[in-house]
């Protein structure tokens, strides 16, 4: 549920720590984690590796330490904005921009569409579904950018 894209409000960007962190080359949690596994999966044969496997492990989990401070930052900075600082309408919006053929996407739809008081109605393709607004069918579009069509 993340976008890199600037709103047309002109805000931030949206991304999650992963996002942020992938685009900085910084280390996540998912990196520490699968060398926690990796070292179960390997038991240490000797002193050596263990002594290098818990270093590895210290190391990492700093850099991950660090990256959650300075997204953290960032976000208090206002350079981008987290996931779970969005309104319940924006994560609507931004679900319901993905694949007309994903359920998720169908139902953030239909409830973009009952707040705005219309109704989607299924018309028969993948993905196309119509809009009825007093009586006349608009493009799902509408309901998809979160206008009123």
């Amino acid at each position: 549920m993340c976008s890199d894209r600037i709103t047309d409000q002109g805000l931030p960007p949206i991304l999650s720590l992963e996002a942020w962190a992938a685009r900085q080359g910084r280390t996540t949690d998912a990196a520490v984690h699968g060398h926690i596994h990796a070292g179960l999966r390997s038991a240490p044969t000797t002193k050596t590796y263990k002594r290098w496997n818990e270093r590895e492990l210290s190391r990492l989990q700093n850099a991950s330490d660090e990256t959650k401070r300075l997204y953290a930052a960032a976000v208090a900075r206002g350079e981008i904005r987290s996931p779970q600082s969005l309104s319940r309408r924006e994560r609507l919006e931004l679900t319901a921009a993905g694949h007309p053929d994903n359920p998720s996407v169908q139902a953030a739809r239909r409830i973009l569409a009952q707040m705005q008081g219309t109704s989607v109605q299924p018309t028969g393709g993948a993905g196309t579904e119509s809009v009825v607004v007093d009586g006349v069918p608009e493009i799902a579009e509408a309901v998809r950018l979160g206008r009123s069509p």
